[in-house]
Parts: C-alpha cells; sequence; structure tokens
C-alpha cells in the first residue's frame, strides 16, 4: 500500500515537473536608453521590442506572427539583464540587447531543422499599420537605390497580383559574410525610425506575409554560426545609389 502511494506521488511530480518545463515563459532585456525586449522560450521568439521614435517615445516595432511556426520548446542556458541564451537539440540562440539600440543575435546550428524564432518587425511602431510606405535599400546590384516599399513589392514576387498578398525573396548580398557592411536599411518616415540589418550571412531571405503589416529578415547561409544584428537609429539614412 505505501509502495503504491509512493509510486503515484512519484508519477504526480513527475508529470507536474513536465507540465513546468513546456510552461510557455516570456524572459526580459533591456538597456541603458529605456529599450526592451521579450523573449519566449517557445521557438526562442522576439514577441516584443521597444524602440525610440523621432521624439524619444518608446513603441514596439515587432509585428508577432506566429501562426504557421512549428512549436518548439527551447531550455534557457543562461539569462541576465541584457543577454539570453536558449537551446534545442537543433540550435543555440544568443539575444544581446546592446547600449547602442541593437538586438543582437548569434544562431549556432546543430541540426538540419534548425531555424530562429519567427521575428516580424514593423519600424512604424504601428503593428497594424501596412509597410509600404516605407523606404527599403538591399546591399545587392537590382535592389541598390532605395525606394518605398511598394515599388519593389511586385517585384519582389513575381507570382504577386495583389499587393496584400505578401511576398518572399532571397537576396544575394554584395558583400557576402562582412557585418561591418549593413546588409538592409528599412526607414519609415512617419516615426523617424531607421532600422539597419548587418549579418554574417552570404544572402538574406526578406519575406512578409498576407497585409504586409511586418518584414521579416532570415539569413541564408551554409555555415553552422550566423549572426544577425539589428540596429535602431531616429536619423534618417542617407539612402541610395553607391552607399
Amino acid at each position: 500500500m505505501n509502495r503504491t502511494r509512493f509510486i503515484i506521488t512519484a508519477l504526480v511530480m513527475l508529470l507536474t515537473t513536465t507540465a513546468r518545463a513546456q510552461e510557455t515563459l516570456l524572459f526580459r532585456l533591456s538597456n541603458a536608453n529605456g529599450m526592451e525586449a521579450w523573449i519566449s522560450n517557445m521557438n526562442g521568439r522576439v514577441v516584443s521590442l521597444t524602440a525610440p521614435n523621432w521624439n524619444g517615445r518608446m513603441e514596439n516595432v515587432i509585428y508577432d506572427h506566429d501562426a504557421n511556426a512549428q512549436k518548439k520548446m527551447l531550455e534557457v542556458e543562461s539569462h541576465d539583464n541584457n543577454r539570453i541564451t536558449l537551446q534545442n537539440q537543433d540550435v543555440t540562440i544568443t539575444y544581446t540587447l546592446t547600449d547602442q539600440n541593437a538586438l543582437d543575435v548569434d544562431i549556432l546550428n546543430k541540426g538540419q531543422n534548425s531555424s530562429v524564432g519567427n521575428i516580424m518587425f514593423n519600424i512604424a511602431g504601428e503593428p497594424s499599420r501596412n509597410i509600404l510606405a516605407q523606404h527599403l535599400w538591399v546591399d545587392c546590384k537590382h535592389y541598390k537605390k532605395a525606394r518605398q516599399l511598394s515599388a519593389y513589392a511586385k517585384d519582389l514576387n513575381k507570382k504577386v497580383e495583389k499587393l496584400n498578398d505578401g511576398f518572399a525573396r532571397t537576396f544575394q548580398l554584395m558583400h557576402p559574410g562582412n557585418s561591418r557592411k549593413p546588409a538592409v536599411i528599412i526607414y519609415d518616415t512617419q516615426s523617424g525610425r531607421a532600422m539597419t540589418v548587418y549579418t554574417t550571412a552570404p544572402a538574406l531571405r526578406l519575406y512578409s506575409y498576407t497585409n504586409l503589416n511586418g518584414i521579416g529578415f532570415a539569413p541564408q547561409a551554409s555555415a553552422t554560426h550566423t549572426k544577425l544584428v539589428f540596429k535602431f537609429t531616429t536619423d534618417p539614412p542617407i539612402l541610395g545609389n553607391g552607399m
């Protein structure tokens, strides 16, 4: 009888521990300038990131779209005020929110099916607002001139007939593997907010979903280690040919 009670108690404790291990948790990162990032252990997603606009007001620049993502729980290896490392059998991801208003993402792939949490940005600070008015510049031969995203949308996906159908396109960068050269700059005139993307990957996939409320950046690299940096400023970037 006692043995039976012990087994049942041990089973309940095991199930409770397992349930807690599978619980979705959020972790806060911050920097000295008041920026905050909230990271989920579900797919290692960035679910919120606040960045200043032209008058210093902090606004969320993440468009959280994860409906089609495969749900994978990541374990938290370490976490402090401005850095968190998550991992599973396929990938290790470290997010660092720096005092230079940059979100650094270090990705170490360990398996064929590894992926980064689905990060979608809308730098307008209004996640429901369409991104087509934002200006885009890509370190790619055919997209070297900055224009409104609406000017690129149809060309980004030849099959798109309506602008609200989204797009997906991989760009071979002109400075592959050079993390000091901007790969992408996107600028919103209304908020005055600009985001510059740096990467060690030789190619970068830009994509957006239906209604074009956010834009995502996925590195395309054969190397096991990739770094992405998303740096925010409120100074209008110099965009155009020969940048």
